[in-house]
């Protein structure tokens, strides 16, 4: 039995990439050697996990390799993400059960395992003992049990997400024009669920990790601080101020708000408020997104004319109006 004391600390992050260039050309090389290359996460797959093997697809495309995702595209946290990779021909016949790939899996293949360490973790424990070459990118710090025969081990526990540290590798291995939109989106989506709208575990590394995905097509971030806004409008990234009309207070300290950090876009929550968006179109500079409690047409059409430039919504009947 194992008691683990303190590991509560915030993992200091490193400003050097020494270590991450080495790794990329470490992963190329193991990737120009194995005959298959598969990409598994933990069990029930959220973003992070579907954002980072994406970017591992994109960078085995890139190097003239077919890779396969292991995955219950069933049972998972990831649907609208996996959904809009399906849709694209780079990844017909992607994903892969964890049973079939398990028979598939021939001598020299390459499996790399992201967003966990433990073995009892993995989407396929049978894959994890089959593969005798296995590489391990992940973020979460070491417990009693983790994975030991690994080929590579990029292991870090200060940076916010697998998908961050994906994207740092993809900067020494792809070009931005090789990534496709949805993968970028995916690994910015990874990236945004496990900063909660980089709030928590965001660094330098985790914006120029942003940035570099804005480049390959992503589109920005949303946040509701100010001072996050301001550092993604430096990095040349697309920014969306998230505001909670929920007081007179909130609505009238906008104006400081924006002035610390201009977004591109403010997002007025409630989107059904018309007399605040209304007021906020007159007297702020910049568009207005419309967004929540809206139920049918005639809210998306109050809410646009009032002043807001578009609605954001999670219902997709209303996406088509």
């Amino acid at each position: 039995n194992f008691e683990f004391y303190g590991g509560r600390s915030k993992s200091t992050e490193k400003r050097t990439k020494v270590k991450s260039r080495v790794m990329a050309n470490a992963l190329g090389e193991l990737m120009d050697e194995a005959r298959q290359i598969y990409v598994m996460g933990h069990k029930y797959a959220d973003m992070d996990c579907l954002g980072a093997a994406a970017g591992i697809c994109a960078i085995a495309r890139r190097r003239g390799k077919p890779c396969q995702i292991v995955i219950d595209t069933e049972n998972n946290a990831a649907h609208p993400v996996l959904r809009r990779l399906a849709q694209q021909p780079e990844y017909n016949g992607v994903t892969i059960s964890g049973p079939d790939a398990f028979l598939k899996c021939q001598p020299g293949a390459l499996l790399v395992v992201v967003d966990t360490n433990r073995p009892e973790s993995v989407e396929s424990e049978e894959m994890l003992e089959t593969c005798n070459r296995v590489a391990v990118i992940d973020h979460h710090r070491r417990g009693s049990s983790y994975i030991e025969k690994m080929a590579l081990n990029y292991h870090e526990p200060y940076a916010s997400s697998a998908s961050e540290l994906v994207a740092e590798l993809m900067q020494y291995l792809v070009e931005p024009s090789d990534v496709l939109k949805c993968e970028a989106e995916a690994l910015l989506a990874g990236i945004v669920l496990d900063t909660k709208n980089f709030t928590n575990r965001t660094g330098g590394r985790t914006f120029e990790a942003a940035a570099y995905l804005r480049r390959c097509g992503a589109d920005g971030i949303i946040s509701t601080r100010p001072h996050l806004i301001r550092r993604g409008r430096e990095l040349g990234m697309l920014t969306v101020l998230r505001v909670f009309a929920i007081d007179s207070k909130a609505v009238s300290n906008l104006g400081k708000e924006t002035g610390i950090g201009m977004p591109d876009l403010i997002e007025v929550l409630p989107g059904t408020i018309y007399k605040v968006i209304a007021r906020l179109s007159r007297e702020l500079p910049v568009p207005l997104i419309a967004g929540g409690l809206l139920a049918d047409k005639a809210d998306v059409t109050a809410a646009l004319s009032a002043g807001a430039l578009c609605v954001s919504a999670s219902d997709p009947e209303l996406w088509d109006l």
